[in-house]
């Protein structure tokens, strides 16, 4: 009976939040659970072989309960979103389908000619390869897909989530969460794992600081600890937002003690120093969290990078300047000629 009547209250939960925002997680919930499976990236054809989840991109290409739920985004009351809990939630779980839908809808790679195969990586989407103005025309800072009527890019999620907070609430206080950070994925093998369950406000405590802690615990991507040459090596996002991460101190070391075991934060407090100087990080691996081959039916061929157009039109140039200069010349030389 007891059990009955939590799972009511937890239905309960879920519905009502859903309800306030007019968007039902319940599908994307669904979504992630049917696709989301643990591997490593040398299913992706990688030498490496880094533990990670995989997204089966293939499998909802063609989802009516997807596009449902961009749908529903597209017109979610956002004035509803009062608390810390609900604001990470909705916008984590935000940030991660529009990311998703970004590749499902861009999954052909492009030059200047037009399309050239399929990406290999979300970097790829819908942008000359390689991007000549790097982040500035960056799939981050292109439009990812409406959200409470309004369009919005990856970059301007993830600074919603980093200074939380809605300007149309009164007297409402957010706080700053920075494991939301292990939370949204960049659907690239060093990005954090996409968990295989949506974020739900009532237990978002416990997610978020699971997906730190499962983060942190890879060791080739999130935290590598080496006690024998007193080094330490983290994520790259560590390094790009360490001001998210920093403590008094002016540094991110003290974050991770709590998500270590206490032999190694024993360890980490007793060398901070040497560790806290030479901190080092992952190289980073921007290859896709899953296979998207077949979700491109144009077909393959050589991409020409943007600089190949520019050595070929300065080539251009020097030889019509050649010729020019010869024409000049022999136009010069008659004309003497008939002079004399």
């Amino acid at each position: 009976m007891i059990n009955w009547i939590i799972l009511i209250f937890l239905c309960y939960q879920t519905i009502s939040y859903a309800q306030d925002v007019d968007v039902d997680f319940g599908l994307w919930n669904t979504i992630l659970n049917e696709n989301v499976y643990f591997s490593n990236s040398s299913e992706l054809g990688q030498k490496s072989a880094i533990q990670l989840t995989l997204f089966n991109y293939l499998g909802i290409r063609n989802s009516t309960s997807f596009q449902l739920f961009l749908d529903q985004l597209k017109n979610a009351k956002l004035e509803a979103l009062t608390t810390n809990s609900s604001w990470y939630a909705f916008w984590i779980n935000t940030y991660n389908a529009l990311a998703i839908n970004l590749v499902l809808s861009n999954p052909c790679k492009k030059d200047l000619f037009g399309y050239c195969g399929p990406i290999s990586s979300i970097c790829q989407v819908d942008t000359p390869q390689p991007a000549p103005l790097g982040w500035i025309i960056s799939v981050w800072n292109k439009t990812a897909g409406t959200v409470g009527g309004k369009n919005v890019s990856l970059t301007e999620i993830t600074e919603m989530l980093r200074y939380p907070g809605n300007n149309t609430i009164q007297n409402t206080t957010f706080t700053k969460n920075p494991l939301f950070f292990a939370c949204t994925s960049c659907m690239s093998v060093s990005c954090p794992d996409l968990r295989n369950e949506s974020f739900n406000a009532s237990k978002l405590d416990q997610q978020m600081n699971d997906q730190m802690r499962t983060f942190l615990s890879n060791k080739n991507k999130g935290l590598n600890l080496q006690r024998q040459s007193i080094s330490l090596t983290v994520s790259n996002f560590f390094d790009l937002f360490s001001s998210d991460f920093n403590s008094e101190n002016y540094s991110v070391l003290p974050f991770f003690l709590e998500f270590l075991d206490v032999d190694d934060r024993e360890f980490v407090v007793k060398n901070f120093k040497k560790l806290n100087d030479s901190l080092d990080f992952f190289e980073f691996d921007w290859a896709l969290n899953g296979n998207a081959q077949k979700l491109c039916s144009k077909r393959s061929r050589t991409c020409y990078p943007w600089w190949t157009f520019v050595g070929v039109g300065l080539f251009g140039l020097v030889i019509i300047s050649i010729i020019f200069c010869i024409i000049r010349k022999i136009t010069s030389d008659r004309k003497e000629y008939e002079h004399h």
